[in-house]
């Protein structure tokens, strides 16, 4: 394994084109923005256009499959997150205020690098070279150019690769299931109970008031560093869940409310 700045593994390492975007059209060849590699993937609704029809101009600004666009003006938050351009069926200009990293091949494959972009040893880096100003922060184009990163060979990379695209789409697959399964929960809920509005199971109607032997508001809680007494706050309350590690220590005192086997939380606001 060898290391290598990212100079070392590139074609080119540059910002895109400055062309000023029409808000109002869709029309033409797509442009990249900030926004389009917000979610870490190119994201075709986020990208501007310029009524551009023509390719010679700009033709040597089109992505090519593997370049990797970078956020190098973003929130700190957001800086350095990138995406890999994977359709060459698709022809879009690199536009201003992204970087285009495109990979010398017989060196790096680009899936292997967007993989590194991921890392923590990469954004440690992005710290390392970040500069804050008002509301946003940036680096430059030659600091970035001196990151570093451990290559494999290709042969190594090619399966780590293949390795990591299989757990994610087996992540991908579980969020699928668990969506189906949240929304089978939600009718399954429906068929049980029937719709409260129109009350198409014809049964008897309550108002939560009148099934309950308590209906009230916590205690303003006074808190202390150490006590016998926990209190249940807000904090505490996650959905259907109650994470016990934002408890906190109450004064103890005669005159409080304990909680019964059984008794249900509702958080109001």
């Amino acid at each position: 394994m060898k290391i290598f700045k990212l100079k070392d593994i590139s074609e080119f390492i540059r910002n895109g084109v400055t062309i000023k975007q029409n808000i109002s059209s869709k029309e033409g060849i797509p442009i990249t923005r900030i926004e389009t590699i917000s979610k870490g993937i190119i994201d075709f609704d986020k990208l501007g256009y310029a009524d551009i029809f023509e390719f010679e101009k700009y033709k040597d600004w089109l992505l090519k499959k593997g370049d990797i666009l970078i956020s190098h003006i973003n929130s700190e938050k957001h800086l350095g997150k990138s995406a890999i351009f994977l359709d060459n069926d698709v022809s879009i200009i690199h536009g201003m205020n992204l970087l285009c990293i495109r990979v010398i091949d017989d060196i790096v494959f680009p899936e292997y690098l967007q993989l590194f972009f991921k890392t923590n040893q990469y954004k440690r880096q992005i710290k390392k070279i970040m500069k804050k100003s008002v509301n946003q922060a940036s680096f430059s184009v030659n600091d970035f150019k001196e990151i570093l990163i451990r290559l494999p060979k290709l042969d190594i990379q090619e399966k780590i690769i293949k390795k990591i695209m299989t757990l994610e789409k087996i992540l991908e697959n579980n969020k699928l299931k668990l969506k189906f399964l949240s929304e089978l929960n939600k009718s399954l809920f429906a068929t049980m109970f029937g719709d409260i509005k129109t009350n198409d199971k014809n049964w008897e109607l309550f108002e939560i008031k009148e099934i309950s032997n308590i209906l009230t508001r916590g205690k303003t809680p006074k808190y202390t560093l150490s006590s016998n007494v926990f209190v249940i706050n807000q904090a505490c309350i996650y959905w259907d869940k109650i994470k016990y590690e934002n408890i906190k220590f109450h004064v103890e005192d005669e005159n409080l409310l304990f909680l019964k086997i059984k008794d249900i939380l509702i958080k109001f606001n």
